[in-house]
């Protein structure tokens, strides 16, 4: 009886950590899914907008992403390596303010550096598309966060 007992215990704790699990990945899922992108405080889904273009314009505007996607990944890299430095810098005994200042210093420059790529890797596609295809381009990229708002305030 007590093996039956332990079984049934074991059992249900296993389906508890595996739906936690299930609840923890949906939950990534939609945070990070195709509502989601960007650099920074400007979310924007390129696949999305991608989805509006057709032949040509599509391939000139994934060649205009693709001459930068390098630069913004190093710059990208740098914030990440620096946000650690950070971390460091701030679990030391005793605080180096000096030093704290001058990490995040580089850390607001570089996220300078990647927002003015995608800036100007925006600025580039714009200028690569016709008004219309503007228009359902960076309509589709830009404003998820807005239906999605919108929709809930209807809701409400």
């Amino acid at each position: 009886m007590a093996k039956s007992r332990i079984f049934k215990i074991v059992l249900i704790i296993s389906l508890l950590i595996n739906l936690m699990a299930i609840g923890f990945i949906g939950a990534q899922w939609f945070r990070h899914g195709h509502h989601k992108g960007g650099l920074g405080g400007m979310m924007f889904d390129r696949r999305a907008a991608m989805s509006t273009l057709d032949g040509s314009y599509r391939s000139t505007v994934h060649d205009i992403w693709h001459q930068r996607r390098d630069k913004i990944r190093g710059e990208i890299r740098n914030i990440i390596a620096h946000n650690h430095k950070l971390a460091e810098l701030l679990s030391e005994d005793p605080l180096d303010e000096d030093a704290i200042a001058r990490e995040y210093d580089n850390i607001v420059q570089y996220k300078r550096l990647a927002e003015n790529t995608f800036f100007t890797t925006l600025l580039e596609t714009a200028k690569s598309l016709s008004p219309d295809q503007r228009k359902a381009f960076f309509g589709e990229g830009f404003p998820r966060w807005s239906r999605w708002r919108h929709e809930k305030e209807e809701n409400e």
